[in-house]
């Protein structure tokens, strides 16, 4: 099963430049996914610049927060690299505190998330 079968991650993304001009354009981007399709959906609001978009608000699964200046396609690419295992361990991580979306990401990908059991795997090993 692709991991875009089971997203994790839906973002409510705008052009920065036209939400700055009071306008909104926004569109809603379900990760992970393929690149081709990141990208498709983000043209559906720019003019342009890849990088013009902010992130308005997300949800996920777990609690966690989400900076409007997202890199979209550096956690999309995280995602995508994510184990079954470590989809798992998204949900697990989240629930002690309120991190930021790409930090608990970073935490499973570094294997930095409960060092008990790692302390325990060393003394059994």
């Amino acid at each position: 099963m692709l991991h875009e079968d089971r997203p994790l991650v839906r973002l409510y993304v705008t052009n920065k430049y036209y939400y700055d001009c009071g306008m909104l354009l926004m569109t809603s981007i379900w990760l992970p996914t393929d690149k081709n399709n990141l990208r498709e959906k983000l043209k559906e609001i720019q003019n342009g610049d890849e990088k013009d978009y902010i992130v308005l608000r997300g949800e996920t699964q777990f609690k966690c927060s989400i900076p409007r200046d997202l890199d979209i396609f550096k956690l999309n690419d995280k995602l995508n690299s994510l184990s079954e295992e470590d989809r798992e361990l998204l949900q697990i991580i989240a629930r002690p505190g309120d991190f930021s979306l790409t930090r608990i990401v970073d935490r499973v990908l570094g294997k930095k998330y409960i060092p008990e059991i790692r302390l325990t795997e060393k003394a059994v090993s």
